[in-house]
This record gives C-alpha cells, structure tokens and sequence, in this order.
C-alpha cells in the first residue's frame, strides 16, 4: 500500500499538488509524533474512531494564508469541521460544576451548573479574543444571546435549565497557545507614554519601537531557536509573545538590568532569560550593524583628543561619568 498522498481532516478532500483556497499550491505536513501540538491536531482532524499513522498529514490549507505549519502557526485553524452539540437532559446536583480550562485550547466549553431551586437562567456562551498568548491575568468577557455584554466578568460557568440547549460560538481553535502566569510588565503597559518607552527602551516613542521591531520579525525573529522536535515538548513553548521578548532585550540594553531581576519582572527562568536575550542579540547584530558607523583608523586619529595622541592605535574612547559622592572628613576617627 503506498503512501497516502491527502489530508485526514473530516470533509477535506485535498491531494498533495492541488491549486489550495488561497492559491498556493497544496503541501502536506505530517502528524507531528507527541507533545501537546499532536493532541491539538487530532482534534482538529476530528474524525470519530480515528487511529492516525505515521503518513497521517493535514493539507496547508488550514492553516493562515495557506502557508502551512509555521513556527507561529503551528496548529491547523482554517477551514475545520463544524462541533455540533447535541440538545439532552442534565443530572441535577446541589454544587455547580466547575468551569474547565484547557492549557491546549483557547476556546472555552461552557459548563453547566443548578441551583436547588433549579430557577432557569439565561444560557450563555464564552466570546474568547484569540492571541498567540493568553496571559492569565487577561479578563474574559461573556456575550449572552440577548447581546448584552457583562464587563471584566471573571471565568465562571454559564447557568442553564436542564432542558436548555448548550451554545457555542464557531470561533475556530486558536494556534497553539500556552497560558502562562502575565509579566509584572508588558509593552501595551508602556505604548501610550513616550516618556515611558523612551526610559524602558531608549526609544523616542511605541511607533518607533513596533518599526524596529517588524523590521526584525521580517528578518526572521519569529523563527529564532525553532527546532521541530525540542518544539513538540510543552516545556519548550514560548512563555511570552514575540514583541516582550523583544521588549525585555530593550529594558536590558537601556537599564542594564540583571537576570535575575529580568526574570522576576517577565516570570520565565534566568536560562530563558538569557536565551531569550543571545538570540536577538545575535539578530540585531546581523540586521542592524550597516547603521553602526565606524569610521577608518586614520580619520579616527584626526579627531582623537590631545591626551591619546600617543596612542596610535586607539579606535575607541569610552566616556565615563565620575559620580562624586560624600566622604567623611576624617576617616580614621
């Protein structure tokens, strides 16, 4: 039997070499082998009974732009079959079940409590924004079908009668995200004071900040330290979005913070942190050193000032501030 040359997700009928949805010619990526990105695609495959093999792949056109997995889009998310729930009777209990969150899924299933005197409620159902990260101190907000909305209302279950039919919005699953605990400061905490990003980032203003930084995510930062197989393991997942990695990097350089301090600040381990930092380090370097002008020896030694004169090979002169401070007039006594 040879190789199976088309995608497994239900009602999908894509061969390898097709013109896709967005124009691109279709390309299939396999099954990835464990980890949590693996569970998140059976589901999306959402085939009952299903037993994946190793030639089990998913077509690129369901993921963004037709583009295929990618180290931001590592789950299929486009064009998957519609979940139907089923109307049916619940089992009355004295305490509310508990709301349920998935670290793997950023779609939330609403779960169904009763009180004693079993009063109907309005159902409701969970509007979640999608985003490469879910900080965890990020508020939720709960859309009821009436269309009112409760503001910063906290996680919680929806109530609903025991013959009430259970709702769902089609939001389609997000990307792979990971919830992690939010950092005691993030960029969108700074982006409205230019006061504030020139004091944290040493740049003039946030726009200046999202330019350099774009700049960099076309230059490939959002592929930085990706390896297929360390990013099947959850322990390997980013902890922060792309642009407060790039923003920590920036809070280092401007205030020459400590690791350790940086850690605390950002909730991810020194190791990280200072992973985190080499590697757009290492991209800065690459990208940015055609602005960093350093101008021949002989033109250096034109310019240099009187008391280096004789030093002929000097390129560089580092400008110290002396910082005076108070001494006690008499420090033997």
């Amino acid at each position: 039997m040879g190789k199976p040359n088309y995608c497994a997700i239900k009602d999908c009928h894509n061969k390898s070499g097709d013109k896709g949805r967005f124009g691109r010619t279709i390309k299939l990526h396999k099954l990835p082998k464990e980890g949590i990105v693996r569970s998140a695609w059976l589901r999306a495959i959402s085939r009952k009974d299903f037993k994946p093999s190793t030639y089990t792949s998913v077509c690129s056109d369901h993921f963004p732009r037709g583009e295929g997995r990618t180290s931001v889009h590592k789950v299929p998310s486009l064009h998957l079959p519609q979940k139907v729930v089923k109307e049916g009777k619940v089992r009355n209990t004295k305490n509310s079940l508990s709301t349920s969150i998935s670290e793997t899924e950023s779609i939330l299933q609403p779960s169904i409590s009763h009180s004693e005197s079993d009063q109907p409620k309005p159902c409701c159902s969970i509007d979640v924004i999608e985003q490469t990260h879910s900080y965890s101190k990020t508020p939720m907000r709960t859309l009821c079908e009436s269309g009112t909305e409760s503001e910063n209302v906290p996680l919680s279950t929806a109530s609903c009668t025991k013959n009430d039919k259970i709702t769902q919005t089609n939001t389609p699953p997000a990307e792979l995200s990971v919830q992690v605990t939010r950092p005691e400061i993030i960029i969108d905490d700074i982006a409205s004071s230019d006061e504030e990003v020139l004091f944290y980032t040493g740049l003039p203003c946030y726009q200046a900040f999202k330019a350099l930084f774009d700049t960099l995510i076309a230059a490939g930062a959002d592929r930085m330290n990706v390896d297929d197989e360390i990013m099947m393991q959850e322990k390997s997942y980013r902890k922060l979005r792309l642009i407060d990695e790039f923003f920590m990097v920036m809070m280092r350089l401007r205030l020459g913070l400590l690791l350790n301090d940086l850690q605390y600040r950002f909730k991810i381990s020194t190791g990280r942190v200072s992973r985190i930092f080499n590697s757009w380090i290492s991209l800065m370097a690459t990208c940015l050193k055609s602005i960093v002008f350093l101008p021949p020896l002989q033109t250096l030694q034109q310019k240099v000032p009187d008391c280096f004169k004789n030093f002929s090979d000097t390129r560089i002169v580092l400008d110290c501030t002396e910082i005076f401070i108070e001494t006690p007039s008499a420090l033997e006594k």
